[in-house]
């Protein structure tokens, strides 16, 4: 059985959205929209114009503030760059 481990507030659901099946039956599943603070001063590539995020005075991607903010609640993973190689 695993740990269970606590989701930080600001991934809490805020909500829900309707989804449609294959089988054409639609489901409401929860989800959230956090709101994250841009950072505003300049990065040395960013993914071909892709969002970067300030967090805690560190510029970063949107999907490695989510896996950072999980971390702190006692969560585990990895960001696996498509452009090879793995980065943690």
């Amino acid at each position: 059985m695993g740990v269970a481990r606590q989701v930080p507030d600001e991934l809490h659901s805020s909500g829900s959205t309707q989804v449609e099946l294959i089988s054409a039956k639609a489901i409401q599943l929860p989800c959230c929209r956090p709101i994250f603070e841009r950072w505003t001063l300049p990065v040395s590539f960013d993914f071909g114009n892709k969002p970067v995020l300030n967090y805690q005075g560190r510029s970063i991607f949107a999907e490695l503030l989510v896996l950072r903010l999980l971390e702190t609640h006692g969560w585990e993973g990895v960001w696996v760059s498509s452009y090879g190689g793995i980065n943690i």
